[in-house]
C-alpha cells in the first residue's frame, strides 16, 4: 500500500501494525488524494484567478437567450414556409420559400413575455411561384431586448 506524503516525506502514522484503526485509514487515504491533486494542480501551472475566469466566460457566452421567431397562420395558409431564422441585437433575419405567388407588407412584432406588442420592423414582400428570398428586419435601438421573448412575422392586414 503507498502512503500519503507530508511536504515530500511519507506519512506514517501507526503503519507498522497490521491492523489499522478504520479512522487512521480515512485520514491516510484522505491524504493522499489531496497531495494528489495538489501535484495534478500545480503540474498543470493554472493559477486559481486564471481557471476562474474561464469557468465565468465559458459561463456567460453559454447564456446569451435564443429568441423564437415564428410565422402567423395567415402567412403559413398562403403557402409561405420559414426555413431559417436569427434574432440578434435587435435584428431579425428570415428566410422565406413560397408555395404561390405572395406579396404584401411583413412585419415582424416584437412580443414580450405578455405576449404583447412592444415593437415592430417592416419590410415589402413579393415572392413569384416558387420563390424563395431572406428578409433582414432592424429593431430601433430604443427596443428593451431583454423584453423581448418571441418575434411574430406576420403580413399587414389590408
Amino acid at each position: 500500500m503507498s502512503h500519503p506524503v507530508v511536504g515530500g516525506q511519507p506519512f506514517f502514522l501507526f503503519t507498522h501494525d497490521t491492523q489499522k484503526n478504520p479512522v487512521i485509514k480515512m485520514l491516510e487515504i484522505s491524504a493522499n488524494i489531496f497531495n494528489n491533486h495538489t501535484m495534478i494542480f500545480k503540474s498543470t501551472r493554472l493559477s486559481l484567478s486564471l481557471l476562474l475566469s474561464l469557468l465565468l466566460l465559458g459561463h456567460f457566452s453559454c447564456t446569451e437567450k435564443e429568441i423564437p421567431v415564428t410565422l402567423s397562420i395567415e402567412l403559413i395558409d398562403k403557402g409561405i414556409t420559414m426555413t431559417h431564422s436569427k434574432a440578434n441585437d435587435g435584428v431579425v433575419e428570415i428566410y422565406l420559400i413560397s408555395e404561390n405567388e405572395a406579396e404584401g407588407e411583413l412585419l415582424v412584432k416584437a412580443l414580450n413575455s405578455s405576449g404583447l406588442e412592444i415593437a415592430r420592423s417592416k419590410a415589402v414582400m413579393t415572392l413569384q411561384k416558387d420563390d424563395a428570398k431572406q428578409f433582414t428586419f432592424n429593431f430601433d435601438t430604443g427596443l428593451d431586448l431583454d423584453s423581448v421573448t418571441k418575434y411574430q412575422v406576420a403580413l399587414r392586414k389590408k
